[in-house]
Formats: C-alpha cells, structure tokens, sequence
C-alpha cells in the first residue's frame, strides 16, 4: 500500500510489491482547496506510519498554485495538510473489490496544466478493458500514443512527457488527450509550453 496523489485526491495504491505495479488507486479524500481555485493543485501526499495509532493512519499533503500571485494573496495554502484515514475492515478490502467501486469512466484535467515538459493524466474505467489513451494536435493529428493496453477497472495515472517523442518536436500550444474505450471517448484539452 502506498499513499499518494491522484489529480484532486489524496489515494492509496495497492500493489504486488512496495514498488508496484499500482494499478488500483482507492480515493480516501477529496482535497477541499482544489474545488475553491482550480489553480491549486494537490502534491507530497504521503502516509506517516509512526505518527499513527492503531485506528487511525495519519497522511499529509501540500498545495501549491499555479498562479503566482496567489504566493502573496494567499500564502496559507503553502501550508502543510494533515488529515486521518479510519483502518478498520475496510482497509482490508481486495484489489478486486475495490476495482469494483468505481462507478463511472471519467478523464481528469491534466496536472500541471500548462505543462513543460511532462504532465501526468488520471482516468477512471468502469470495467476491464481496452482502453487508448492518445494526444493529438488542435488539426487531429496524432502525436502520441500514452497507453494502448487492456487494463483494470479503477483509477489509473500516466505521465506525458515531450522528451519522450525523440526527434519528433512539440510546437507550444493547446494539445488534446483522449481516453478511448469499447463504449467511451473522453476529450479533454491541455497546455503545452516551452
């Protein structure tokens, strides 16, 4: 199990192993601040095992913006997060169990948004699946494709990074990713600059 952050969320990962895979991420809370200026974003979320007791599993977290003017305007949200997880039962739960607790396909804004040179991409499916997860260009153009594989129903995160596209060179500007499934196509837009 790792603590972490998923877009928005604080989640904890399950895996084989402490170093993963990870392909399952459980949603334990929904970060407050992210819904009052969609210029914040959630990062350093972490678990604090020797600061917890039995009942309760301490994780912390950071905000930050993108906004610069925010550093002067609203120097709280610098401060460091801290809230509680309940263990009990629940927390027992399987890999298979949880997968079955998402309810819904949904494609996430990419974080950082406007990003150089990489962004990470979150996305839900509903069901096992196929699922395409491709960037193009404002004319259609394919750019890139970040997964083309049969994955798991949960929460799944990818990074996309420029340096990755070899001699293949990213012009600044607004890009779109899509998450293609059998029954879905989810389009969200993103800022790329250099």
């Amino acid at each position: 199990m790792l603590v972490a952050q998923s877009g928005n969320n604080v989640v904890v990962k399950f895996g084989e192993s402490p170093v993963g895979p990870f392909g399952i991420f459980y949603s334990v809370y929904e970060c407050p601040e992210v819904q009052e200026d969609p210029d914040i974003f959630v990062y350093n979320a972490k678990a604090h095992p020797n600061l917890s007791t039995s009942e309760e599993l301490l994780i912390s977290y950071n905000v930050n913006s993108f906004n610069f003017g925010d550093l002067f305007s609203n120097a709280d949200i610098y401060r460091p997060r801290f809230i509680y997880l309940k263990i009990n039962d629940s927390t027992a739960t399987s890999i298979d169990e949880l997968a079955q607790t998402v309810k819904e396909f949904s494609l996430e804004q990419n974080y950082p948004n406007p990003f150089n040179p990489s962004t990470t991409i979150n996305f839900k499916i509903e069901e096992s699946g196929f699922v395409s997860l491709i960037v193009y260009d404002m004319l259609g153009n394919k750019v890139a494709q970040i997964a083309g594989e049969r994955l798991s129903a949960g929460f799944h995160s990818y990074t996309f990074d420029v340096n990755r596209l070899g001699e293949k060179m990213l012009a600044s500007g607004v890009y779109l990713y899509s998450l293609q499934t059998e029954k879905i196509n989810l389009t969200k837009k993103m800022i790329y600059l250099k």
